[in-house]
């Protein structure tokens, strides 16, 4: 029985951007041992990413409806992802879809049938849609001017348009429309 050698080993995790902070969060809220290096904290910036994360809320996946044009969409994510596609049937399947994950998928599944001019239209589209959903949402208005004045950071290195990496790579074109709504708001 004794001729078992027990080895601690130390292991770091390959941990994604976007994961870090929620993960620091496990660490310091539910006393988890996780080997996290420490993350440089910007006192100036909010940085979010996942809609069940800290600020999630600012998230295209956090559940807040939006009505537009007499539509009901789920999220901002539904909104955003139909607007790729000029034909109603095919706006209605993305709208339809259970979860803004899916609604993303779908799209992509259909991107050879997506409207030429999306790129021109993309930033303009997701700017209504976040005055719909912070106009729209009281407690979502109040908790987007409570960050006043930082910088509002959609944090992922999935997406250099819409997002930020940890080192500062990207447009963050996200975190800019917000903090328009918000100055509009003020």
């Amino acid at each position: 029985m004794n001729d078992i050698e027990v080895v601690s080993v130390n292991t770091h995790p390959n941990i994604r951007p976007e994961n870090e902070a929620y993960l620091h969060t496990k660490n310091q809220k539910l006393g988890h041992q996780l080997p996290l290096d420490e993350i440089p904290v910007d006192e100036d910036e909010i940085r979010f990413y996942h809609s069940d994360q800290p600020w999630g809320e600012f998230s295209n996946f956090s559940p807040h409806s939006i009505f537009i044009e007499g539509v009901n969409w789920l999220t901002v994510e539904h909104y955003y992802q139909a607007q790729k596609f000029i034909e109603p049937e095919l706006k209605e399947k993305i709208r339809l879809s259970k979860t803004p994950t899916l609604a993303k998928d779908t799209a992509t599944e259909m991107k050879n049938l997506q409207r030429e001019d999306w790129a021109e239209l993309k930033e303009d589209v997701m700017l209504k849609a976040l005055r719909g959903k912070f106009s729209q949402h009281p407690e979502l208005a109040k908790l987007l001017l409570s960050t006043i004045p930082k910088r509002l950071v959609e944090s992922t290195s999935n997406d250099t348009f819409w997002g930020e990496s940890i080192d500062g790579e990207g447009q963050n074109m996200l975190g800019e429309l917000l903090m328009l709504v918000r100055t509009e708001l003020e």
